[in-house]
């Protein structure tokens, strides 16, 4: 299993800005499909303002790993350590 810090490098942007991560209340935080980067983008903006699943949500993260904006939830950290 990868440790934790190093997951949280992956989630961070690498080729844009912003990186917008799904967290996925189902599964334990230690599980790899816990937290998925979907996509990167320029601006927080062009990330959506909601997501449909009820038990996941969306954060967009810049590239020191803070938490720039997010959808409804409780489960993903503010920063990205």
């Amino acid at each position: 299993m990868t440790p934790p810090c190093e997951r949280w490098d992956d989630l961070r942007p690498r080729d844009k800005r912003y990186s917008v991560v799904r967290f996925d209340e189902r599964v334990s935080p230690t599980d790899p499909s816990f937290a998925t980067k979907r996509s990167e983008v320029d601006h927080p903006n062009d990330a959506p303002d909601e997501w449909p699943a009820a038990a996941e949500e969306l954060v967009v993260y810049d590239r020191i790993g803070r938490m720039v904006k997010r959808t409804d939830g409780s489960v993903a950290p503010s920063v990205l350590f």
